[in-house]
């Protein structure tokens, strides 16, 4: 059996992970968070996607020993010059409703043509044994950054000494904010985000819907999670593939 931590208490998130990595990596088991009641919310100090997507799956690993799979994900509105960004999640301080309803005040009065934004997700895998996995067959494309053991992080105390491999892939989803939540599905700014544009394998193909209007699968195949997680999945499954790491 195959044992990885998602860094996350997000249920939907969990989900959206499970219906893309099933496909990777055979009998699969996911672990999250709420199975380590010694976890502690990791302050998100990081200036980019990036150093907070690492900063949360090095705590995870750290934690729990396991192979570690971590996102930040967040919403760049061009009008309100890339806000809300790292900060989406907790933009309005009272949860998503409320993150919706402060995009929209913002927006108020704002053309339709100028309503462009993007969803941004950085993924993050860290793991103490990555470096023997990734070898120069290996096709790594220049959104993907790997980094080997060859070095310690410094900072808290359960990190020090702690030497990893690590992976970060960014995946984007552009698209336009409507004037008004429209769907039931998906979380998040979900209701109030439309692509630009949706694959042609769609049924529905160049749409009018908003992310939360699509099918789980469907959101699946456009999404900004979705595209990161299809590129690292590969790379997680090779991890499994080659190494095989006994749990207690």
């Amino acid at each position: 059996m195959n044992h990885l931590l998602v860094a996350t208490t997000n249920k939907g998130k969990l989900k959206e992970i499970l219906r893309i990595f099933s496909a990777e990596i055979p009998e699969l088991t996911l672990h999250t968070l709420d199975e380590f009641p010694e976890a502690v919310e990791v302050e998100e100090s990081g200036s980019t996607f990036e150093e907070n997507a690492l900063l949360k799956a090095r705590a995870g690993f750290a934690i729990s020993g396991f192979p570690t799979l971590a996102d930040d994900s967040g919403l760049e509105i061009d009008a309100l010059d890339g806000r809300p960004g790292i900060h989406s999640a907790r933009y309005s301080g009272d949860g998503d409703a409320a993150n919706i309803a402060k995009v929209l005040e913002e927006l108020k009065g704002v053309a339709p043509e100028k309503r462009s934004a993007r969803f941004v997700t950085v993924v993050a895998f860290v793991d103490a044994n990555l470096d023997a996995n990734v070898d120069a067959n290996v096709n790594v494309d220049a959104n993907i950054d790997v980094r080997t053991s060859a070095g310690t992080y410094v900072g808290d105390s359960t990190m020090k000494g702690l030497a990893t491999g690590e992976i970060t892939v960014r995946g984007e989803l552009e698209g336009v904010i409507v004037d008004a939540p429209r769907g039931e599905g998906g979380f998040g700014y979900d209701p109030i985000f439309q692509p630009t544009h949706t694959s042609p394998d769609l049924a529905h193909p160049n749409n009018t819907l908003t992310l939360a209007q699509l099918r789980p699968e469907e959101k699946d195949e456009i999404s900004h999670r979705g595209r990161a997680l299809r590129k690292i999945a590969p790379l997680v499954g090779l991890r499994f593939a080659q190494i095989q790491r006994p749990v207690e």
